[in-house]
């Protein structure tokens, strides 16, 4: 990819495009209640690129859905926090008023886009539909706005393809085309859920750089959840690591990855196999298990697969500490 562009921003109250504030989002199982996102807080500014990295079920995907209000309703429940999106609480709308902004204000790409788009229905008619819903625009100028969004994307021969359906398109397509979808209403805030964990090397990077080229050009913030290191690196301004529920560092992407703080980051960058080193070396793996989040310990959460780990680790709940200005680290190391 090209050579990364930082994102610099006054970091200040009219800056926050969306906070978030002590968000709880929890499952309710059988044998008790599963803190999937426990107090979790972040800001992203406008114009940012926020990365949200950690292992499958650290609540990453979680935090994404709480924002968009899509929670599955059966099971889990948003039950505490606070979600600001331009200064407006989205947890005390009601349905419609999310609904207006969701695919509007902020809009979302998931990671699987057969799962997302609808098999018995055509490209163009499920984008065009969306601006109609989203943008109050005639049948006509939907469409006209759809090739052009399919053109954007570096889709062929867009007047075909609007009469396309979803299986007649490969993985890479398809992906181009929830990103049009995602852009059809020109967002402020585009979240996007590993959108490029199902495609092959050259597609992924070719994803990538239309994610981002697309972000300067509309001015989007971009929230990116991902467990690829490798991705979160090339389009992040600042990265968040999640482990277990827990937001455990935050701070620039170029500072966590050349100084990690906390055991976990260190321990996720030390598993990235290194080209240098594949067949001399045993790949690293993260020993241990995740702790059970219904019956959580009140403890540091790493504690028991961490090799820099003590007794004062086990000795209550560990704070997110504010490391310096624009780093917060939750470990007992660096508490006072």
């Amino acid at each position: 990819m090209e050579k990364k562009e930082f994102f610099v921003c006054e970091k200040s109250k009219d800056n926050i495009l969306l906070s978030v504030r002590d968000l709880q989002t929890s499952f309710f199982l059988k044998r008790g209640e599963l803190k999937a996102v426990d107090h979790v807080s972040f800001d992203v500014f406008k114009g940012e690129t926020i990365g949200i990295v950690g292992e499958s079920g650290c609540g990453k995907s979680l935090t994404a859905l709480s924002i968009m209000n899509l929670v599955p309703k059966q099971t889990g429940k948003i039950v505490g926090g606070e979600i600001f999106f331009k200064n407006e609480d989205l947890l005390r709308k009601t349905a419609k008023e999310i609904k207006k902004i969701q695919g509007n204000d902020i809009a979302m790409i998931f990671q699987e886009p057969m799962t997302s788009l609808n098999p018995v229905l055509t490209i163009g008619w499920q984008i065009a539909e969306n601006m109609r819903n989203h943008c109050h625009i005639s049948r006509a100028d939907a469409k006209k706005r759809t090739i052009e969004m399919l053109k954007k994307v570096n889709i062929s021969m867009p007047e075909q393809r609007y009469h396309e359906y979803p299986h007649q398109l490969s993985g890479g397509m398809r992906q181009r085309v929830m990103i049009a979808l995602a852009l059809a209403c020109n967002p402020s805030l585009l979240i996007c859920d590993e959108p490029t964990t199902a495609l092959d090397v050259t597609v992924q990077a070719e994803i990538l750089r239309l994610i981002n080229s697309l972000k300067k050009e509309n001015n989007m913030s971009v929230l990116l959840i991902s467990h690829d290191l490798g991705v979160v690196s090339e389009l992040s301004d600042r990265v968040i690591i999640m482990y277990a529920g827990e937001i455990v560092e935050v701070g620039k992407v170029d500072e966590i990855f050349s100084e990690p703080k906390h055991p976990y980051t260190k321990a996720l960058l030390k598993s990235v196999p290194q080209i240098d080193k594949l067949g001399k070396e045993r790949l690293y793996a993260i020993s241990g298990n995740v702790p059970d989040l219904v019956n959580v310990a009140k403890q540091c959460r790493f504690v028991d697969r961490c090799e820099e780990a003590t007794e004062q680790c086990r000795k209550g709940i560990i704070p997110l500490i504010d490391y310096s200005e624009e780093r917060k680290v939750r470990c007992c190391q660096y508490q006072e």
